[in-house]
């Protein structure tokens, strides 16, 4: 896997004449985890967009490997990341192994045929998310955990280093959350991507991520390890949440526990 160098400085952007995301400077560390973290309407998604290309900043700039992220054609930049919104759907009756294969279209020119070694990286991409078996599935009739490995797949088959993930988590149970996070993890280990997501739990986030970035009214607060970022005082800045941080008697990572009314 290639070490991107993938960066963005000064942004501000935003729809209409709102500007959701002021003057946010970053830079996403090579073969790692990171996690955008903050509330509901603090920009995580809006800054995701503008990093994977599908929204165009007021200002600043997104830089990949010393190139600004405008200046790619969209092929190319499907080419070096894969992104994978928050709201995903396929058609009735569209198979497993067909949605996968859409992941292969950066790669082809307009009338050029698959080819054996596209089918190689459809089915490898489905070895390395264990749904080999489901290929010829109806992605409708699958449970949510399955629906989303399939959308990972989809992701994998483009064959990208970095990969962007919106609340890939969302609306599965707690055993599929963890599923698709170890998932995660193990993609990141194994092969090396570059991966960032957004989570909403806070908790889940600080177990995986190995760097968090905590977003605030479109501004970035913070960025670091969990141990640096997961705090009380800033628990309370982004969330408005008193809180107790304890550890995680599992991996160790700092925990947050609610206060509320007690």
């Amino acid at each position: 896997m290639g070490e991107h160098e993938f960066y963005c400085e000064n942004i501000t952007a935003g729809y209409a004449q709102q500007d959701i995301l002021k003057d946010v400077s970053l830079r996403i560390p090579a073969g790692k985890i990171s996690v955008l973290i903050g509330s509901n309407g603090c920009g995580k998604s809006t800054l995701l967009r503008v990093l994977g290309g599908f929204l165009c900043p007021r200002s600043g700039q997104v830089c990949l490997d010393g190139k600004q992220l405008k200046k790619y054609s969209a092929k190319q930049v499907a080419q070096l990341l894969a992104i994978l919104p928050q709201q995903t759907s396929a058609p009735v009756g569209l198979k497993v192994v067909d949605l996968i294969s859409q992941g292969r279209f950066p790669h082809h020119s307009l009338f050029s045929k698959f080819t054996k070694a596209d089918e190689q990286a459809v089915f490898e991409a489905m070895k390395m998310v264990g749904i080999s078996e489901l290929a010829q599935r109806d992605v409708s009739e699958l449970s949510g955990g399955q629906r989303q490995r399939v959308w990972i797949a989809l992701a994998l088959a483009q064959q990208t280093d970095i990969i962007f993930l919106d609340e890939p988590t969302t609306f599965l149970d707690m055993t599929y959350q963890v599923e698709i996070l170890d998932l995660l993890a193990d993609l990141n280990h194994r092969y090396g991507k570059t991966i960032v997501l957004i989570l909403h739990d806070i908790n889940l986030a600080a177990r995986y991520a190995d760097k968090l970035f905590a977003l605030k009214d479109g501004a970035l607060v913070t960025e670091g390890t969990p141990e640096k970022v997961v705090k009380t005082d800033l628990i309370k800045q982004i969330f408005g949440l008193n809180s107790l941080i304890v550890e995680d008697p599992i991996v160790h990572s700092p925990m947050v526990v609610p206060i509320g009314n007690y």
